[in-house]
């Protein structure tokens, strides 16, 4: 019983846009039930956790809702936001592979633009991450020829 009110009490404050409530009691929802037989459960509580930036927290629920949606635009909103999270978290290269997936799905979508340019951003900062290492490289060689010298 204590896990239907939760869901209840999350729903609810979904509905109202209170993520903070929604992140506390669909989570608590989760950790009781343990088959949560509505898919949605997990997109209101990834959807709640990307906006009180519980990127973290994002991840598992975005992923079980993208993994029990299939291709729907509703998986591809959830994938902007798990990339967005799998981002936050330190994790560009599965961030690219969610954002590449979800682009894929409806490359004509209201969402298709957001999600290539946070593709664009992602390489070209891992553009400037293999620059600056190359340059490294470079110069550490270029010092050690000297220093034979």
């Amino acid at each position: 019983m204590e896990a239907e009110a939760a869901r209840s009490s999350g729903e609810s404050a979904y509905r109202r846009q209170d993520w903070k409530t929604t992140s506390q009691d669909l989570g608590r929802y989760v950790e009781l039930e343990p088959k949560v037989g509505d898919n949605m459960i997990w997109f209101h509580l990834g959807s709640a956790r990307i906006q009180t930036r519980e990127y973290q927290g994002a991840v598992q629920p975005l992923e079980s809702f993208i993994k029990g949606t299939g291709g729907t635009k509703t998986a591809q909103y959830a994938g902007l936001m798990l990339g967005q999270a799998y981002e936050e978290v330190g994790n560009p290269t599965r961030a690219r592979e969610v954002y590449e997936r979800a682009v894929s799905l409806y490359p004509g979508s209201e969402f298709a633009p957001q999600i290539r340019n946070r593709l664009r951003k992602l390489a070209s900062a891992s553009m400037r991450v293999l620059g600056s290492l190359s340059g490294l490289g470079f110069r550490r060689m270029h010092l050690s020829s000297r220093a034979r010298l």
